[in-house]
């Protein structure tokens, strides 16, 4: 078993596509709409091989980045 898909809420879709871009060299493989009709994008690796992150922008993500922080809880640990 493997996953495929990951979802991550971000409060700016370009900042998030620069950075995944920028610090993992993904790239765009597919952009369409959820059935809620919200944008989203999915990044990962050229060719598509491995994980795909699938970035929703949500008017809400500061809410829940502020929540996160209060409980000590990461959206992803990342080894380097």
């Amino acid at each position: 078993m493997k996953i495929t898909h990951a979802t991550f809420l971000v409060s700016n879709e370009l900042i998030a596509k620069e950075f995944l871009s920028d610090i993992f060299g993904f790239v765009v493989i597919e952009e369409g709409v959820a059935i809620d009709g919200k944008k989203f994008l999915a990044l990962g690796e050229p060719g598509g091989a491995g994980l795909q992150v699938q970035v929703i922008e949500t008017h809400i993500q500061g809410e829940l980045s502020r929540l996160r922080r209060t409980e000590g809880i990461v959206d992803f640990i990342v080894e380097v």
